[in-house]
């Protein structure tokens, strides 16, 4: 009988002792993926507000430069500059309260530096070399006496800046910005006739003195080596700014498509923080619904686990019931019985559930007010308050870890069959 008893009695243990290693980890996991999604939506957060934003603000209108169409659909020229009466016009502006200036420095990309290379050959007219009217002032202007003068096509930097620059969205280029810098020039080096090019041609030493309209555009290229060094020289040494926009800020309830029309008839491109934000909103809402999908995988399993947990004490405790009474157990021992189950696997199970339902609309609020949310609000308002709300979560899944798995399993050490049986 003491054989049976014993056999039981570690029997009940072993098995105890699974379930309690299975829920926890269950719990352990949910609690950590859950953090870890918390910190993944924060990331991702502050990255769109800060590519969608640029330094704006919701009750913002980003003002920037508007682009004459010139030959062939191509930008000339800058309509209008962005200058003190402009921004006296707009703070004139129904709705406008005040009008920030922000002054953006840009760098040419080595696509610039290709473009602004010519096919050199030996008429100085075709290729931009400074010649004629311009021919003192480039001797004027050039550091030494041994580069070779270059003027830029504005229509070259025009083409650039709004066929290539704006289209997918690299820095814009300011004339005045490129007068002055030196690059290696190989002469008769062309992307259009390589077969026909000589590879060793003279290497000499060009510089722009300026920006002037008319050059002709021909053949462009330059080797790779040049337009990395000349990038670097550009990054290291340019102050100035490449071309300045404004933030108008509007007071409650001002209509936007009328401020815009304003902006517009002033030779202007208005934006508004919802139109920034609408191509990162669609993105986002993607990787948020892998998220959702991955959060719901990783519930499944958990209620798998949850469901197993049940079915084998459901199993256990019929087993436990007919062993009990076979032993002669009375009713307050099958009482007390059923308390450890509660105690054990009800209530874990129910606290588990809670804490990753919690979780869960949590994680959904968040997610939702990022793809859908009105003007990102409730996304940068979570975003200040997450680290915040990271500890809180992880504080009261400790506690409620402590409550629902240490507490009951010391009290259930007391009340299990094992004690119980192992007493009589």
């Amino acid at each position: 009988m003491i054989t049976s008893l014993r056999a039981f009695a570690w029997k009940d243990l072993f098995a105890y002792k699974t379930r309690f290693c299975i829920g926890s980890l269950s719990l352990a996991l949910g609690i950590a993926f859950a953090l870890l999604l918390l910190v993944l939506t924060n990331s991702l957060g502050t990255f769109a507000a800060q590519k969608a934003t640029d330094s704006m603000g919701v009750d913002e209108v980003l003002i920037t430069p508007s682009y004459a169409p010139g030959l062939f659909g191509v930008t000339k020229s800058i309509k209008r500059p962005l200058d003190a009466k402009a921004v006296e016009e707009m703070k004139k502006l129904p709705g406008v309260v005040d009008v920030r200036l922000e002054n953006v420095v840009e760098h040419p990309t080595s696509l610039m530096i290709d473009l602004f290379n010519t096919k050199f050959e030996t008429d100085s007219a075709m290729y931009g070399i400074a010649d004629s009217e311009f021919d003192k002032r480039a001797k004027r202007t050039v550091k030494n006496p041994d580069h070779i003068p270059v003027l830029i096509s504005k229509e070259m930097i025009d083409i650039y800046n709004v066929g290539i620059a704006q289209a997918v969205h690299k820095p814009l280029v300011n004339e005045d910005f490129l007068v002055g810098y030196v690059f290696d020039l190989h002469l008769g080096y062309s992307s259009f006739f390589r077969d026909q090019t000589n590879q060793k041609a003279e290497v000499q030493k060009a510089e722009v003195v300026g920006v002037v309209s008319g050059i002709p555009i021909v053949g462009v290229t330059t080797r790779f080596s040049t337009v990395e060094a000349i990038n670097k020289r550009l990054k290291e040494e340019n102050s100035s700014p490449s071309y300045i926009r404004a933030y108008l800020k509007t007071s409650p309830g001002t209509v936007y498509e009328t401020l815009k029309a304003s902006v517009t008839g002033m030779g202007f491109e208005a934006s508004s923080f919802d139109e920034r934000l609408g191509p990162i909103r669609s993105q986002l809402s993607y990787v948020y619904m892998i998220l959702s999908g991955v959060i719901g995988m990783v519930f499944l399993i958990i209620a798998l686990t949850v469901f197993y947990l049940f079915y084998s004490q459901y199993i256990e405790k019929r087993y436990t019931l007919a062993v009990m009474k076979t032993l002669g157990a009375t009713a307050g021992d099958i009482a007390r019985f059923f308390l450890y189950q509660a105690l054990t696997l009800y209530g874990s199970a129910l606290i588990l559930g809670a804490i990753l339902a919690a979780a869960a609309v949590y994680l959904l609020r968040l997610a939702l007010t990022a793809a859908l949310g009105d003007s990102f609000t409730g996304v940068t308002d979570s975003i200040r308050i997450l680290p915040a709300d990271i500890a809180i979560i992880g504080a009261i899944a400790l506690v409620l870890t402590l409550c629902c798995v240490a507490l009951p399993t010391m009290l259930a050490q007391q009340l299990s069959p094992r004690s119980v049986l192992a007493d009589r």
